[in-house]
């Protein structure tokens, strides 16, 4: 059986390094990555992930903004993307990405040790 796929989009090559080495060694994921939110939605086209984790806070086009442009492409809206981000909600106040059907947020920092499991879970995928 071949192993899920995702990608993972982090402007942070250490952020991105640790999720790539947490889903694919402890989780058993394979894993493609990208650096930025235009690339990784060129790479979530070619590839057709099981998942994209995405980070929220990037340059030029940002993790929410990837994440519409994803949903609204026929080609990968069907895609479960998972946000990763180390923005603190205040309050009452509503998160920028209120208004995007995102199959969950993953808080920074998180344990590299859970990952796979969390995201298994936000996204539905049986542990078998």
């Amino acid at each position: 059986m071949i192993p899920p796929l995702a990608l993972v989009v982090d402007d942070d090559p250490d952020i991105r390094m640790l999720v790539e080495i947490s889903m694919e060694r402890v989780g058993g994921w394979r894993v493609v990555s990208a650096d930025n939110a235009v690339t990784g939605i060129d790479l979530a086209r070619e590839h057709q992930p099981t998942v994209v984790l995405m980070d929220v806070m990037m340059p030029k086009v940002d993790g929410v903004e990837a994440a519409r442009i994803l949903l609204g492409d026929p080609k990968t809206a069907d895609i479960p993307i998972v946000l990763l981000t180390a923005r603190a909600v205040v309050g009452g106040e509503d998160p920028p990405w209120a208004d995007v059907a995102i199959r969950g947020v993953i808080p920074k920092p998180f344990s590299p040790r859970t990952l796979a499991q969390e995201v298994r879970a936000l996204i539905g995928l049986d542990e078998g």
